[in-house]
């Protein structure tokens, strides 16, 4: 080895340890902002009660992880049942420091609403795309037969999302039922004067508040179950302007 080659040496033993050395502790520097921000988050959140779109307080943040965005991947919560539940960010909205869960019924419905429009608006650029000669028979028969078989699919969630939304309306029925009931008892005693002013407005006001927030979800549950009742009742979400090699049948 020639002398110059020695004289390298040292440079290299000293240089390569400095760029390793930068580089992990670039690396450190990451992690360290990434735990500190996670604890931050975990200090801010955990324990903090959550509430529903309705403003109704559901139960209480145990857990939470993070994305690679820093942001909230997975949360967990303790409801008022008991039950510790994982939800997902599609099912929470942060609205300061004040975390907001969506129902998991109004998820479900949304989500398949807008499956459903996005299938429809393809079919109909399939149509448009045939009828001017921008594409082929073949690719035609095959996109044709692609989105068919993602509606059947489509239409068999949606048959069972809609008797789940129906029962759910029963359920809300019941209950608001039975608020009214308390609520007329409490009206009749207040007459009576077997309450008094205050008791009266202490539980009137209870009552009165969590019964529109009944009757809030069940006018939502009720629109999103309209969405599908008519979807399910169309005979076509797209229409054919000329002659095509199969028939499109978007609904049974």
């Amino acid at each position: 080895m020639s002398p110059n080659q020695f004289a390298l040496n040292p440079l290299i033993q000293i240089y390569l340890p400095r760029q390793l050395t930068n580089a992990t502790r670039h690396i450190r520097t990451e992690e360290d902002k990434t735990m500190t921000y996670h604890a931050e988050l975990l200090r801010k959140f955990l324990g903090k009660p959550v509430l529903d779109i309705y403003e109704r307080n559901v139960g209480t943040v145990l857990a939470l992880t993070l994305n690679d965005k820093d942001g909230i991947n997975v949360l967990g919560i303790e409801h008022n049942t008991g039950n510790f539940v994982l939800y997902t960010t599609n099912q929470i909205l942060l609205q300061g420091d004040t975390i907001i869960l969506i129902p998991p019924w109004k998820v479900a419905a949304e989500t398949l609403q807008k499956d459903l429009i996005v299938t429809q608006k393809r079919f109909q650029a399939l149509e448009e795309l045939y009828r001017t000669d921008k594409i082929a028979q073949s690719s035609y028969e095959t996109l044709h037969k692609k989105y068919q078989t993602i509606l059947t699919q489509l239409e068999q969630i949606s048959k069972i999302t809609i008797g789940h939304l129906k029962t759910y309306v029963i359920q809300l029925e019941d209950r608001i039922h039975h608020l009214e009931k308390f609520l007329a008892s409490i009206e009749i005693q207040h007459i009576t004067g077997e309450l008094d002013e205050d008791a009266y407005q202490l539980a009137a006001n209870s009552l009165k508040l969590n019964l529109n927030r009944l009757l809030k979800e069940k006018i939502d549950v009720e629109e999103n179950l309209k969405f599908l009742i008519r979807h399910e009742t169309t005979p076509a979400l797209a229409t054919e302007t000329t002659p095509s090699p199969t028939k499109i049948t978007l609904t049974k």
